[in-house]
């Protein structure tokens, strides 16, 4: 059996063909997750206002998609149901304490790209004693001296990560790939995947997951639709094609 965790990464594709969220989107892309070989779903928890400038493009579709503490109360609900753990990424120290205090039985937790230098927020996260992920995209410091501040976490697996979207294969590969626990893909199609041989020590695979590529989603170009990525998570996992 393969020891690799592939995540689907929803993110915000979770809306029709007019740009609205739709939370019945967001179960069946949970539903259709696991019917990939998906281990993982991952949504994002935050305030759009926190993470984007006013005159950013992006901010609709970030106000659009901001999920409620309810509506993330449903979505992990959704993934007990599915048999698929559903997870968030969260932005900031707030968010990270209000979502562990009313879903407590979340197992696992993600420190954003844009968010890894918040230290007290990983803090928090170590505290609960959750599986912590964290994404080094927007890293501004070598990854040594990030590894060294999170030799005191006690679960800390870190993500290479480009924060570009749809993002350049080779900057990945510039990337010294031993000193991670996985990859977060922004890559498009199915490149960086057939890349296992030379990456086989990577654990975590990350991928942006859609089912419909004609929605305004600012992550279409670095998703997968269902047919992709169970074959994504095929060549990852060494199955066969009737697997």
């Amino acid at each position: 059996m393969s020891n690799k965790i592939v995540i689907a990464e929803i993110g915000q594709n979770w809306v029709n063909k007019e740009g609205v969220a739709d939370l019945d989107i967001a179960k069946t892309m949970i539903k259709e997750a696991k019917k990939c070989g998906c281990d993982m779903a991952k949504f994002q928890f935050y305030n759009p206002h926190d993470i984007y400038e006013p005159n950013d493009p992006n901010i609709k579709h970030a106000q659009e998609t901001a999920l409620s503490i309810h509506d993330s109360i449903e979505l992990v609900r959704e993934g007990e149901k599915q048999g698929i753990e559903v997870f968030f990424s969260i932005f900031s120290k707030f968010h990270m304490k209000t979502l562990l205090e009313h879903i407590p039985q979340l197992k696992t937790v993600k420190v954003a790209s844009r968010s890894n230098r918040l230290l007290s927020m990983i803090e928090v996260a170590n505290k609960a004693e959750k599986q912590l992920i964290i994404s080094m995209g927007m890293n501004p410091y070598p990854f040594s001296v990030y590894r060294d501040k999170f030799g005191s976490v006690k679960k800390c697996k870190i993500l290479m990560c480009v924060s570009e979207y749809p993002a350049p294969i080779k900057k990945y590969m510039r990337e010294p790939v031993y000193f991670y626990d996985g990859v977060s893909d922004h890559t498009e199609g199915l490149e960086l995947a057939q890349k296992i041989k030379i990456w086989c020590n990577l654990k975590i695979w990350e991928k942006h997951f859609i089912l419909d590529k004609t929605i305004p989603s600012p992550d279409v170009k670095c998703s997968l639709g269902p047919t992709e990525m169970k074959e994504y998570v095929r060549i990852l996992k060494g199955r066969r094609g009737n697997e």
